[in-house]
Parts: structure tokens; sequence; C-alpha cells
């Protein structure tokens, strides 16, 4: 049975289901990628194969009343194209970035000259390939 609602809960209600579809899809890769290591990090898995499994059928169920959920409130399908979803990323990398530059970290105490030099460079190369994308 459907039910009309208010523009306004309509909207809340359609972002409340982006946001558990990205969230469940998320913990969904965690549950099933666990264990991958980077030189960066390392997600070491702590759940039991079943543990795992129940976690992973109950995410499942979510997603499907979730869905069900946003067709029945009958709102828009949320379409981003590829670009402004990258662009979005590269945009909060850039601003990450920049902000742990020593200029802008003036709060966790003094470094000396060459240590800042090390960090410029360091962050400002990551800076420069951040650029580049962004110029895709």
């Amino acid at each position: 049975m459907a039910v009309t609602l208010p523009p306004n809960y309509l909207r809340s209600l359609s972002s409340l289901a982006e946001i558990m579809e990205r969230e469940v899809l998320e913990l969904l890769r965690l549950l099933k990628e666990h264990d991958k290591e980077s030189p960066v990090i390392l997600i070491q898995g702590s759940f039991t194969p079943q543990q795992r499994q129940e976690m992973i059928r109950k995410l499942e169920d979510m997603l499907e009343k979730n869905r069900s959920f946003f067709r029945e409130l009958k709102a828009k399908q949320v379409v981003y194209t590829e670009k402004q979803l990258f662009e979005a990323k590269v945009t909060h990398l850039w601003t990450v970035l920049n902000d742990s530059l020593p200029a802008k970290t003036k709060g966790y105490g003094q470094l000396t000259k060459e240590q800042r030099e090390w960090i410029d460079r360091q962050v400002g190369e990551l800076l420069t390939l951040i650029k580049e994308l962004g110029q895709e």
C-alpha cells in the first residue's frame, strides 16, 4: 500500500534510502573483502566465518528492504554522473591534503625548517597529482 507523503518528507526519506544504500553496500564490501592489505591499511578479519555469513545475509536483507521502501515511496532515483562523483572525491582529497600542510597545522607543535620542507615536498607531490586528476 503506497502512502502519499508531503514533499519534504519524501525528500528526507529519499535521502535516507540513498544513505542506507551506500552504507550497507560499504559494509558488504568490508565483510567480503576483509584481510586485504596495502602498505597503508590492513583491515584484520575479526569475525568467524559463521558470523560473517550471518551479517552478510542480514545486510543483503536490509538492502532489499531499503530498495523496497524506496520503490514504495515512488521517489525519483538518484542519478549521478561518474564525473560528478569523481570530482567530488578529488576535491575532498585536495582539501585533506592542503589542510595537512605545515602552514595549516598550527596545533601540533613546532617543526624544524627541514621537517616543514619535507612535509611540504611530500604533500606537494600528492597535491600536484590531484591537480592533474582534476584537469582530466
